[in-house]
């Protein structure tokens, strides 16, 4: 039980997917994690179907995280960031 205990501490995941949000094929995905190392860490996605068309699909997200890796390199890790994509599904690929 102990090791079990441990472990649990040692890393922590969660996410979510919601689906259909606004009732036009909309995606959002959550996720956070944290534990020894990455000390936190959370990610937020948004697609969308442009007009409609689930063959081209416009993604928004943003991310943040922090690891301490002091016991390794002597150092802590932050990343901060936003990205956008535009994705086209070919039909003959």
């Amino acid at each position: 039980w102990l090791l079990l205990l441990i472990f649990a501490y040692w890393k922590q995941n969660g996410s979510i997917s919601l689906r259909n949000i606004f009732g036009r094929a909309e995606t959002l995905d959550l996720s956070l994690m944290r534990g020894i190392q990455t000390k936190s860490s959370f990610s937020a996605t948004f697609s969308k179907p442009l007009n409609g068309n689930k063959n081209t699909i416009l993604d928004f997200s943003c991310f943040r995280g922090i690891q301490d890796l002091t016991p390794f390199h002597s150092f802590k890790e932050l990343t901060t960031g936003f990205r956008t994509s535009f994705k086209v599904r070919l039909f003959f690929l």
